[in-house]
């Protein structure tokens, strides 16, 4: 019989077992090159003939010690005789457990060198980025070093004059199963809070700095939106500027509109045109703000129905009682739970550590 051509030694075309009744009990497995069924039907029945007569033999690797040669030993001795390789059933096992091993090391070492490459092209990327903020550096006037965390027009002293949308008072379809539920008016930020504005806030209240404040790049970084915060840092924010934190029912309104939509955009499928999502995990050295945030107001074609933007993806933004909506730039289009669709919510968060460099906000305010 014919075997599986990934049981062949290089350079053989055919290998063979056999089960050689009268001869032993033992399988062998017969190669040999440039092989034809033919030839080994005329080989075997000369081995076979070969085997039924006694002889005496000097000993041969494998064989016994000499004398009388056995049957199975003539039948093996005349195929190799004839050019066959010949290997038992426990040396093939051997053969064919050392390949799989070698693959498998092939496997580990190609892994490990994918790994290593992606880890050269991060560094890379992230020495070319310091050169390029170290080349701005330089090229910056002298002067307060603080005082590029400020929005042109106020001091630290001012109420930031960050733009806000009114969203109508009356019905939306809310959650998943698309309630018709009522709203007061409210206004909402149009964008996400921004390092720029929470460094503000830090220097006019004290307040301690959140989670990954360390990577920020203030001279880069002043309009992407703020994450690492908790929910009581969101809260005491929008209370300074004598705002609030969105209710999850008004945050959806803001974002899908009165017409039951899927998404921020509409019912399309998300692409990188629309939002910042489907990042790779941001291992130990990673710097979200240089590698995974993006700046807000970024994606248009992917603003809500009343033109508030980065509804979805970026960062998960705090609503009251202590949840999470939005998605972030970790978040996929397979997980609904992850939030990229206006209707997904998470429960009551009362565990932030490993998510906050995911976590961001906006503020709403009651309408006069």
């Amino acid at each position: 019989m014919r075997l599986p051509k990934n049981l062949f030694h290089p350079g053989l075309l055919v290998a063979l077992l056999l089960t050689l009744g009268g001869c032993g009990s033992d399988r062998y497995y017969f190669s040999k090159p440039d092989f034809s069924q033919q030839q080994y039907e005329q080989d075997r029945y000369e081995c076979l003939r070969s085997a039924q007569q006694p002889m005496l033999i000097s000993p041969a690797p494998g064989m016994s010690a000499g004398g009388m040669a056995t049957n199975n030993e003539i039948y093996l001795a005349c195929f190799m005789a004839k050019g066959y390789t010949v290997q038992s059933e426990k040396e093939r096992e051997q053969i064919v457990r050392a390949e799989e091993r070698a693959n498998h090391e092939r496997l580990v070492q190609q892994k490990e060198r994918e790994r290593q490459l992606r880890e050269d092209e991060m560094q890379k990327e992230r020495l070319a980025e310091k050169r390029r903020v170290d080349e701005e550096k330089v090229q910056q006037p002298q002067g307060d070093p603080k005082s590029y965390v400020y929005l042109p027009g106020y001091t630290e002293e001012d109420v930031p004059d960050v733009p806000m949308v009114l969203i109508p008072e009356g019905e939306f379809l809310f959650g998943t199963d698309n309630v018709r539920t009522s709203l007061p008016a409210f206004s909402i930020d149009k964008n996400e809070v921004t390092t720029q504005l929470y460094a503000s806030f830090m220097k006019a209240t004290n307040h301690g700095t959140p989670e990954h404040w360390g990577d920020v790049r203030p001279e880069l970084d002043g309009d992407k939106p703020v994450i690492g915060v908790e929910w009581s840092d969101a809260n005491d924010y929008c209370h300074y500027y004598g705002k609030r934190l969105p209710t999850e029912k008004e945050w959806e309104k803001a974002a899908r509109g009165t017409d039951g939509r899927i998404y921020p955009w509409g019912n399309s499928e998300p692409n990188k045109s629309l939002a910042n999502y489907d990042g790779r995990f941001c291992l130990a050295f990673c710097n979200v703000y240089a590698e995974k945030l993006k700046p807000v107001a970024s994606y248009a074609a992917g603003r809500s129905p009343y033109g508030l933007y980065d509804m979805a993806g970026n960062a998960w933004e705090w609503v009251e009682g202590k949840r999470l909506r939005g998605g972030s730039w970790l978040s996929n289009t397979h997980t609904p739970e992850l939030g990229l669709q206006s209707a997904s919510h998470l429960g009551e968060i009362t565990r932030t550590y490993g998510r906050r460099y995911l976590l961001g906000f906006r503020c709403a305010q009651n309408v006069r």
